[in-house]
Parts: structure tokens; sequence; C-alpha cells
């Protein structure tokens, strides 16, 4: 019996262990496959970031060629010289005569990493390329879908294309002579520029291919040797044009085979040969990675590029505590909880990251749109009406009478510039694109050239500047310190009355140094000098001769006065004046 006994209590044991062992089992695999899904989210989220910031990106810059097509190339003077062409057989002609009135303009904005400026006919033959003026005439129909596409629909067409010279993000734009549909424009920005940017928003480095086919259909023959096959894939190429800064010990050509293994090199050429957006583990130099492969489609919708970027993968350590939670159940169990709190609390975060700086792009988008619509109407409809005078009354001026005009249309101009060189200065800070130089300058010098270019506005008011200042040297950014100087100046000039007076002192205090202007004008109300102060969002108020703002003048002044270690102190009473402190 007892026997019986002791048999039936051992089976009763293993049976105990048997479930006991089947639970573990059973829970570990569960818990495996929850870390497994978890991982895939977690991959998902990187994708999302990736495409989110390239996305950004280009929101940006189509923020940039909407003002400078608006401003500059929508305009009569440019588009009737694409009319002309297309009625004669002489092309030069008019490419010459194009290239003459824009050449300025191009140089001005290839300072802002814009790589392209290409102009096409209506019948979609190249017109005037800026970047490679001796190539025009041929015939882009079957090469650039983003040409056909603007001129057969007159929209404007933003995306990835493949060119015969260079790669990249286009944005082109339809143009129009009374009414008549002439041609169009591109714009394009450095892709070194773009991979900047992503750098900025990512933290990590990217690199670019380009799909060999594209290259061997679209390419000019002279410009094959800027590609070489990529080890990774031979179906893509290496574009030798772009200068990856943040790349040059990472990218390099062998480095996919120290990362994967041969049998994951063939996973991702399949993968990337069905133009996939995925993502892929990897290690690099001893450090877990997550690699994101996104396609880049051109306008036929053809998987024309990839983009590759990495993240440091912060998931690795939970595949080992999912190893172990067979032989420590309890343990595995716990930290496996903690886990899924903690990935589920990084992922809302992530989220919430994502949409606050989404939506602080949109706020920004808004905020230059409503500037760009408001504040620059103002100054253009006033060229507009000095230039359509001159013409209707062109034989009736006298010689002062023509010269009055010449001169108001030449300050009119100058308010423009600087309204447009304020919003290039805010966009710039914007887009984290401001470049710190820090060099010894005399700062005294530096504020009389500040004064002198002020003459005019300064002059216009009748106000009596009162300049005392140490002869002071110092290591700082010149750029960034004119930028504030010449803000705080203007605002001084802005809200003082005429025939007034405004002291400027520079000099040195407890081994600062300190710019001092101090106006009489209108002064600041309290609430709005508390606005100021926090650098709040604020609407621009009318100066004493009826000047409009942009209200970013402050918000540029706060700014940049950070990339000399500034400060930005304000005293004002209303209807006393305002006294403005800077010192680095």
């Amino acid at each position: 019996m007892n026997i019986l006994l002791n048999v039936i209590k051992r089976k009763q044991k293993l049976i105990i262990y048997a479930v006991f062992v089947i639970f573990i089992i059973l829970f570990s695999i569960i818990n495996i496959s929850n870390y497994i899904n978890q991982r895939n989210e977690y991959k998902e989220i990187q994708k999302q970031k990736f495409e989110s910031a390239l996305t950004t990106t280009i929101n940006n810059y189509t923020i940039i060629t909407n003002m400078l097509y608006d401003l500059y190339l929508n305009e009569d003077k440019v588009s009737v010289i694409l009319q002309q062409a297309i009625q004669t057989n002489d092309l030069k002609q008019y490419h010459d005569k194009l290239g003459n009135l824009l050449k300025d303009f191009y140089q001005v904005i290839k300072n802002y990493n814009i790589r392209q400026l290409h102009f096409h006919l209506k019948d979609n033959r190249s017109f005037f390329r800026f970047h490679r003026h001796e190539k025009y005439g041929d015939d882009l129909t079957n090469i650039r879908e983003s040409v056909r596409l603007c001129n057969e629909t007159k929209q404007v067409q933003i995306g990835f294309e493949e060119g015969r010279i260079y790669n990249g993000f286009r944005f082109v734009y339809p143009l129009f002579y009374q009414y008549e549909h002439v041609g169009s424009v591109e714009i394009s920005f450095s892709f070194n520029f773009i991979n900047e940017s992503l750098f900025s928003y990512l933290k990590h480095p990217t690199d670019f291919l380009i799909s060999k086919y594209q290259v061997e259909k679209f390419v000019f023959n002279e410009e094959l040797s800027n590609y070489s096959v990529c080890l990774l894939n031979n179906n893509f190429m290496h574009d030798l044009n772009i200068n990856f800064n943040n790349t040059k010990t990472v990218f390099k050509e062998n480095i996919y085979f120290e990362i994967f293994s041969k049998n994951e090199i063939v996973e991702i050429n399949h993968k990337m040969n069905n133009g996939d957006f995925f993502a892929e583990d990897g290690e690099l130099h001893g450090s877990s990675k997550i690699f994101v492969f996104m396609p880049i489609k051109n306008f036929k919708n053809e998987n024309a590029a990839y983009l590759i970027t990495y993240f440091d993968d912060e998931t690795k350590s939970e595949l080992l505590l999912s190893k172990i939670t067979i032989s420590v159940f309890v343990i595995s169990f716990i930290v496996l909880v903690g886990i899924i709190i903690n990935i589920r609390e990084r992922k809302i975060k992530l989220e919430k990251e994502i949409n606050t700086q989404l939506q602080k792009m949109n706020d920004q988008k808004d905020r230059l749109f409503s500037v760009i619509s408001h504040d620059l109407r103002s100054p253009f409809t006033a060229l507009l009406g000095y230039v359509d005078i001159i013409i209707d009354e062109f034989e009736t001026l006298t010689k002062n009478e023509m010269k009055e005009m010449l001169l108001s249309l030449r300050n009119s101009s100058k308010n423009t510039f600087s309204l447009l060189e304020k919003i290039l200065n805010w966009t710039r800070v914007q887009l984290d694109k401001v470049y710190v130089e820090k060099q010894q300058t005399n700062i005294d010098l530096l504020l009389l050239n500040v004064i002198d270019k002020l003459t005019d506005v300064i002059g216009k008011k009748s106000i009596k500047i009162n300049y005392n200042s140490e002869s002071i040297e110092h290591e700082i950014d010149k750029s960034s310190y004119e930028i504030v100087a010449r803000n705080i100046l203007t605002n001084a000039v802005k809200f003082s009355y005429p025939n007034s007076e405004i002291n400027i002192d520079l000099y040195k205090e407890n081994e600062k140094i300190i710019l001092r202007v101090k106006d009489n004008g209108t002064g600041i109300k309290p609430e709005l000098l508390n606005r100021l102060m926090n650098n709040q969002l604020h609407e621009s108020n009318y100066g004493t001769d009826g000047e409009k703002g942009t209200g970013i003048g402050f918000e540029l002044i706060y700014e940049y006065a950070k990339y000399n270690s500034g400060k930005i102190e304000i005293l004002s009473k209303v209807n006393k004046g305002t006294t403005v402190y800077f010192t680095i």
C-alpha cells in the first residue's frame, strides 16, 4: 500500500514538474514573442522618425522655394524672355539675356545651399541651367518627368528626381506671361544640405544610394565618372558629388559587410530590389544598431534611390533578459512587465515629441507665411507704385521729379531688402543653420559700420546719434553680433520721435562688454515688455512714422545674442523711452 502511495506521489510530482516546465516554456515563448513584437514596434518608430524628419525637412525647403518663386521668379521680366525664346530658333540670344538678368540673384541664393536654378520652355526643352549654363536646348520630355508634368498640368511639382547632372529633391514651378503658359523653373537644394538637415533632426548620419538603372538611363556620359557601384547592392550606385561630412568614417564602401552577414545581405538585396521600407538589426563598432532603409520614389513612382541611416538599439539588452526567463521565471516576469511599460512609455513619449515638433514646425510655417503674405505686400506695392508712375509719366517728369522718384524707389527697395534679410535670418534660426565663427574683432568699428548702414533711416527722422565708445577688441562671431546690434538700433529709430536723440554706449564693466542703446521714444507697455523678455510671439507695432515691422525683430535679437553667449535686458517706460543692454 505504501509502495502504491509512493508511486502515486511520484507521479503527482512528475505531473506537477511537467506542468511547471510546460508553464515556464509557454510563458517563455509568450515572453519572447512579446519581445519580438515590441522590437518590431520599436523598428516601426525608428522608420516613422526617419520618414518624419525627411518630410519636415522638405516642408521647410518648400517654404523657402515658394518665397523665392513668389518674390523673384514669377515676374514678367523673367517670363517674357521665355515667351520671346519660344517664338525664335535663336535660343542663345534669349538664353544669354536671362543669364545676365538673374546672375546676381543666383550668386546670392547659392549661399543658401540652392544647387540648381533651371529654366525650361513649355515644350520641355532646357532653356538655362545656371549650374551648367553652357548646356541648353536638350529635350527633357523623356528625361525629367517633373518638368513634363509641370508643363502639362501647369501646377507645382515637388519630389525626388534623378537628373542628367544632379540628383535631388526638385521644386518645379510653372511660369506665365500675361496669363499665357511659357515654361517652368526648377529650384533644387544641395543634397548635402538635406543630409545636414536630417542629421540635425536625427543626430545620426545618412547614406544615399541612387538606382543604377536611373543613372545609366539619364545621366550625361561625361558625368558617369561621378558615380560608383555600391558593394552592398550592385543595382545601386554612390553619387560621388555628395560629400557626406558626417559619414566619412561610417558609411564607407565595405562597412555593410562588417555589419551584416552574407545571408542578411542577400535578404537586404531582395528587399531593396522590391522597394521595401524596412529596418534591420546590426552591430557597428561593437554597439548594437537598428539600420533603416527608406526607398525614395520619383515622379513616376519608381524606386529611384534609398536613404539609409541607423539608430542606437536601446532594446538589445532586453533580449538577454528574455532568454533567461526559463531558469529565472519570476525575475524574468517582473523585468518583462517593466520592459513592456517602459517601451510603451517611450513610444508615447516619442510620439508626443514628434507631434510637438511637427506642431512647432507648423506654427513656424504659419508664421512665416503670415509675414510673407502681409508684411511683404506693402513694400512691394510701394515699389510697383513708383515704377508705374515713372512709366506712365516718364515724358512729363522733370529731372528733379525723376530723381525724387528714384530716391523713393531706392529707399523702398532698401526697406524691402532689410525685411527679406530679417526673414532669412529668422529662417536660419528655425532650421538651426546658423554657423558660428568667432574671431578677434574691433567691436567699436563694427558698431560704427552698423550706424553707417542705417544713415538713411536715421536721417529721415532727423534723429541725433550720440555715440560714446571705448576701443574694445574681443573674440566674437561678427555676423550674429552685427545682427543683434542692427536690430536693437533699428527698433530704437523706429519708435523714436523725429528730431529726438538716441544714445549709444559701448563700455567694459566687471570683465563684461556692454552695448547700451537708449532712446526717448514711445516706450513699451508692461504686458508687451513681459512677452519680449520671455521671447514670446507678439504682433508688430507701428513706428512713430507709421513704419510696419515683422514682429520677429526682438526674436532675432534674443536668438542671435545666444551665439555670442550674450544676455539681453530691456528697461522701458511708456512715453519715456527704452534702454536695451546687450552684454557679452
